[in-house]
């Protein structure tokens, strides 16, 4: 099975499809222009996985911005038992949350950004029993904080990788931390 989720590339000038997890904790798609995102201090509760995919599933996602996740224990698309997910020209900010959660999936990321997210580990990737590969992607301001850390070692302000492979190619990479 695969699944395409396309929304406008991002761009000042056009409408964006924007997926914002929402105070009610169920999943909606909202439409935006430019860039009204919501704010990291509105995080109000737990909110669910904005992508969420399980199984045999390969799914592509190309010109979204996902945002407003709140979930220490999942990303803002989290992959599961299998699952392949394709990232292209997407933003992933502003979630108290890894921006992607895999365990036992294959992800593949080009052209996209990653800011202002914020968890325990792995603030941008958090895989376990997975394959990574990220090309010409910029990942910023991300932070990690040992509050939700569980095994007390490393927190991976970008990357948290348990038993998995993660290739970085041509990448802008800078103002990450862990603490």
């Amino acid at each position: 099975v695969t699944v395409t989720i396309v929304g406008t590339p991002s761009s000042p000038d056009v409408y964006t499809t924007l997926l914002t997890a929402n105070n009610g904790g169920e999943e909606y798609m909202y439409m935006y222009m430019n860039s009204s995102f919501p704010s990291i201090g509105s995080f109000a509760k737990s909110e669910p996985s904005l992508v969420r995919v399980v199984g045999q599933p390969h799914v592509t996602l190309f010109g979204l911005t996902l945002s407003g996740v709140k979930n220490a224990n999942d990303g803002a698309v989290s992959l599961l038992d299998g699952a392949a997910l394709d990232m292209d020209r997407c933003v992933v900010t502003k979630n108290q949350a890894s921006a992607i959660y895999a365990k036992n999936a294959d992800v593949k990321v080009t052209n996209s950004e990653f800011s202002l997210n914020f968890t325990g580990v792995g603030s941008v990737f958090n895989l376990s029993d997975s394959k990574l590969e990220v090309s010409t992607s910029t990942i910023y301001e991300n932070f990690s904080n040992d509050t939700f850390c569980v095994d007390g070692g490393s927190k991976g302000a970008v990357a948290y990788l348990n038993s998995s492979s993660a290739v970085f190619v041509n990448n802008t990479i800078v103002k990450n931390r862990a603490s």
